[in-house]
């Protein structure tokens, strides 16, 4: 009867080693998705506060361009050359300053995915 009792002792020994191992990988688990998340929310931070500059960057350069467009047509007599190529410089300036505000807030709904699925794995294992 004593090697099946210390047969079964091992067995549970074994079984509880098992378990706390477990838990130790679910925690560090949870831990680093933790971290991830963190650094996602902060990446998403930064690219949110990027795309509002990029933004604000692009009005401002709207307006710009909007006023100078306006003094071009009141100055057209004086040198047209000079002032459409500022316009047009500024155009492109706009146009940069577009294409970087759309990247930026493609990337933006990409973080904010991979946040959301982090939030969802996060959930999942009950924080």
């Amino acid at each position: 009867m004593c090697p099946v009792s210390s047969g079964a002792r091992l067995a549970a020994r074994e079984a509880q080693r098992s378990e706390a191992v477990a838990r130790k990988a679910s925690a560090s688990q949870e831990a680093q998705l933790q971290a991830q998340m963190e650094e996602l929310r902060a990446m998403n931070e930064l690219l949110n506060r990027r795309v509002l500059v990029a933004r604000n960057d692009t009005e401002v350069t709207r307006t710009q361009v909007s006023k100078l467009e306006a003094k071009v047509a009141e100055l057209a007599q004086f040198n047209p050359e000079v002032l459409l190529q500022q316009v047009a410089s500024l155009q492109d300036r706009l146009a940069s300053t577009q294409q970087l505000n759309t990247h930026l807030g493609v990337k933006a709904e990409a973080l904010q995915k991979e946040l959301d699925a982090s939030n969802r794995d996060v959930a999942v294992l009950g924080l």
